[in-house]
């Protein structure tokens, strides 16, 4: 059990405050504040394209920036608590899976099971009036963003919904009999 515990801790570490995690987190928040930039850029040219008089009132050419750029998402540093409740969860589930038949060696097939796990601590996951897996809704601003996870870690995003799959597979036999 110590060597599930500490591979879980390695592999949330490294999506959340390991070294890729920092150069995710940097270079994807430059990303976002460029395109705000040039966006708001765009939207003060067309402004006094229009015969803007005067200073303009910033706060109204933010507001329109931000309501067209929806999908403005900043990611945010994960602070050791939530690593560490994330860490807790995942470890109780995969004990929970393990009680039900689920191998669970170690190395990679612990790492793409945390892996999956912690992008379904984002919702949770309930059965009937049972959780299943209980949600952490802060994970959703600190996680990397799955379409980033091979280029960055070097982890199929596959693996989240192939966890999420085979956990709901395994809860719905086991809840069914």
């Amino acid at each position: 059990m110590m060597d599930i515990e500490a591979e879980v801790h390695t592999t949330v570490f490294k999506l959340l405050q390991g070294e890729q995690a920092i150069r995710y987190r940097q270079e994807e928040n430059a990303r976002q504040a460029k395109k705000i930039s040039i966006s708001l850029h765009k939207v003060l040219r067309q402004a006094k394209m229009k015969g803007l008089t005067g200073l303009p009132n910033v706060c109204t050419y933010v507001a329109e920036v931000m309501n067209t750029e929806r999908n403005i998402r900043f990611v945010q540093e994960a602070s050791d608590d939530l690593a560490e409740q994330c860490t807790k969860r995942i470890i109780v589930c995969l004990m929970n899976l393990k009680t039900k038949g689920v191998k669970i060696t170690s190395g990679l097939r612990i790492q793409s099971l945390t892996c999956g796990l912690l992008y379904l601590l984002r919702t949770g996951l309930v059965y009937g009036n049972t959780i299943l897996v209980a949600s952490i809704e802060e994970i959703s601003t600190c996680i990397p963003h799955e379409n980033k996870l091979e280029a960055y870690f070097g982890i199929s995003s596959k693996v989240i919904c192939e966890t999420e799959n085979e956990i709901k597979l395994v809860f719905r036999e086991y809840y069914q009999k």
